[in-house]
């Protein structure tokens, strides 16, 4: 069974097993480094922790926010999928929940970064447009002279226009 929470509105944890329950926390080190200030102005995101216990695990999650600036833009931040978990559409899944949320309170595209090489995250955000019928584009966000040596450039993937509705494959 798969229970989805809303915190504040943009971010999603899911839970596998029975009701909801205990706490676990989400380390700080894991989440996604980089440079949300200059996305977002004001906007900031922080680790934070997930209700969990006993047979529940953490399935995955997805943190975003509103772009203060462009208030109906969500920013997707990182989408995790517990190892145990991947590869049965989990993370599809838990982005449609945020969406369908999302596009009840006024939010017409869906922004994420994603680095050339992660091809895990552009199925998924491709996935995603698809089943949403909304177009992607995709831009250079941050050349990969803005970050220590070995990252590379951050590329903007744009969705939208968003409608209620996710077409189901």
């Amino acid at each position: 069974m798969l229970w989805c929470r809303d915190f504040a509105s943009t971010s999603v944890v899911a839970e596998v097993g029975g009701q909801p329950g205990g706490s676990a926390r989400l380390d700080a080190g894991e989440a996604k480094l980089g440079p949300p200030h200059e996305l977002g102005g004001s906007a900031r995101l922080d680790a934070g922790e997930a209700k969990l216990g006993p047979p529940h695990e953490l399935g995955g999650f997805v943190t975003g926010y509103r772009r203060p600036e462009r208030p109906e833009t969500l920013m997707v931040w990182q989408v995790a999928v517990n190892a145990a978990h991947r590869g049965a559409g989990l993370a599809g899944r838990m982005l449609d929940h945020l969406a369908t949320a999302q596009v009840t309170q006024g939010v017409t595209h869906l922004e994420t970064s994603i680095t050339p090489d992660n091809d895990a995250s552009r199925r998924l955000f491709s996935a995603f447009a698809r089943r949403w019928d909304a177009p992607l584009e995709c831009s250079e966000l941050f050349g990969a002279g803005l970050f220590p040596e070995s990252h590379l450039a951050e590329e903007l993937f744009r969705i939208g226009p968003l409608r209620v509705h996710p077409r189901r494959q």
